[in-house]
């Protein structure tokens, strides 16, 4: 199982700083080249530079908690929020091998999570990639999770993923 995780590029899990204007004001983040990949191309879809979507995060969440009390985490955690929804509406569209794309992604900066790698077993799925569902969901059943529902969701979906291998 680790052989899965550990492959991933370290280029991705690297941390970088960028100098960011907020309001004026000049600060540091401190992020995974993923993350920053992932805000990139969400700033292009938004038609928007990185720093501008940024600062538009930063006000939003300031509008509505009052208080920015870790950006970088908000970051992190709006960019898989975004890798799903993308797998997601792909799905939706038909496109599953654009959707296994952003579920690997999800996954990729979610290792350990059992629900991340539910997604990417369910794309591979809609591709015809049986095998390969059959693989994270086993994985995805071997994390520690408190979770009793998506266990129990998990192992349905294995079986029906073996069920399809098999006839």
């Amino acid at each position: 199982m680790c052989e899965f995780f550990v492959k991933a590029d370290p280029i991705k899990y690297e941390q970088r700083s960028r100098s960011v204007r907020i309001h004026g004001v000049l600060t540091s983040l401190r992020l995974e080249n993923m993350v920053w990949d992932i805000l990139a191309e969400m700033a292009e879809g938004e038609g928007c530079t990185t720093n501008a979507l940024i600062s538009l995060f930063h006000d939003e969440i300031l509008a509505h908690r009052g208080e920015v009390p870790n950006f970088a985490s908000f970051l992190r955690v709006t960019c898989m929020r975004y890798l799903r929804r993308a797998a997601n509406c792909a799905m939706t569209a038909g496109q599953p091998k654009t959707a296994v794309e952003y579920a690997k992604k999800a996954q990729a900066q979610a290792p350990a999570d059992a629900s991340a790698l539910r997604l990417l077993a369910t794309t591979f799925r809609a591709a015809g990639k049986l095998a390969d569902a059959e693989e994270v969901l086993v994985m995805a059943i071997a994390l520690p999770s408190a979770n009793d529902v998506l266990v129990v969701e998990l192992r349905r979906d294995l079986a029906e993923v073996r069920r399809l291998l098999q006839g």
